[in-house]
């Protein structure tokens, strides 16, 4: 699955990842090379004393060496921009598979765990590219090619690594199968942390829902006449099958309809409309066809909609609700009321 996962997304990167594979390999053969010009330096400079020979040697060295350099650096650069870019579109591409789950969906996945796939596992695989690119590409090289040069220097001596990496090989599986379980434990603990985060902050806007929002809420009703109101007393509420169904009723032409409903059971007659039950009675006592719209609102087309709406929205500038735009303008939160009714009689 992550063999796939990494094959599919840096399909789009070939080039840069063909330039981090020729980078990492001149700067592997040069930092190879290296200790051969030392070893010349000091059996052809420094055993007969001929000090141009090693001024000459060295400073082939150190343009072996700025190349190395080089190459390494821009192998890093190419590298943490494909990792970059990798992370970006698969966690673009998990925002749009969550768009599309229904509510049962959500739930059966967990908000902690769909968190944790979206940030830390992301991350994680993220890591995995940018590590890859710097480290597992060079390690090959440098494992052939250092083979190849201890054979070369001395072959009698060359037994010594036939012992040593069969040796490691099996330290570094060792290491593996201890450190696997505790990554997975991590993982678990990880979204544990997410869900107790999540928690405490969903409380902390419940507190401040239930403290402040009615006070701030009733001078906004008396400052601009809102009448009838009622404060909802399950405030807030889950609105994601309220706005798809909002996108249904725009695809049906009942969208005026619809909204004067949702509003009235929200604000007038107040109900817990992110039960779909409750929702459906609400919006069926109000004569819509609130079975259709519903099931309408599961279609994919619906939820692929309410993602394009949601992503002009951000990339207009909204974060929060309500934002008004009036032209280019953008105002956010019921206090810009006046401002955006000023603006339009202006205008």
């Amino acid at each position: 699955m992550l063999i796939k996962l990494v094959r599919n997304f840096l399909a789009a990167y070939r080039g840069p990842l063909t330039v981090v594979v020729g980078l990492q390999f001149i700067g592997t053969v040069m930092a190879l090379y290296l200790p051969s010009l030392n070893a010349d330096i000091i059996d052809n400079g420094v055993v007969t004393g001929d000090t141009g020979y090693i001024v000459h040697i060295g400073a082939v060295m150190l343009g072996v060496a700025l190349v190395q350099i080089c190459c390494s650096v821009g192998a890093v650069w190419f590298g943490a921009r494909t990792a970059m870019g990798f992370g970006r579109d698969v966690r673009a591409a998990i925002f749009h598979r969550v768009g599309t789950f229904s509510q049962r969906e959500v739930q059966s996945f967990g908000a902690p765990s769909l968190i944790t796939r979206e940030t830390n596992d992301v991350q994680q695989v993220q890591m995995l590219v940018l590590m890859s690119c710097t480290l597992m590409v060079m390690a090959p090289i440098m494992m052939v090619g250092g083979i190849v040069m201890a054979i070369h220097v001395d072959v009698g001596l060359s037994w010594l690594v036939a012992v040593t990496v069969p040796v490691l090989a099996i330290l570094l599986g060792l290491i593996i199968t201890r450190m696997v379980p505790s990554f997975r434990l991590m993982q678990g603990r990880i979204d544990e942390v997410n869900r107790l985060l999540r928690e405490q902050i969903t409380g902390v806007r419940v507190v401040r829902a239930f403290v402040r929002e009615p006070l701030e809420t009733e001078r906004f009703v008396k400052r601009f006449g809102v009448k009838p109101y009622t404060w909802n007393p399950f405030f807030p509420v889950n609105t994601l099958n309220l706005m798809r169904a909002a996108v249904a009723a725009q695809l049906e032409g009942v969208f005026a309809e619809y909204v004067e409903a949702a509003f009235h059971h929200m604000w007038v007659e107040p109900k817990k409309m992110d039960d779909p039950e409750v929702a459906m009675k609400a919006l069926a006592a109000s004569g819509l066809d609130a079975a259709r719209l519903l099931a309408r609102s599961q279609d994919a087309d619906v939820k692929a909609k309410l993602i394009e709406n949601t992503q002009s929205a951000v990339e207009r500038g909204a974060f929060g609700s309500p934002t008004f735009f009036v032209g280019k303008e953008m105002f956010f939160g019921k206090e810009q009321l006046r401002e955006v009714e000023e603006l339009i009689r202006g205008g």
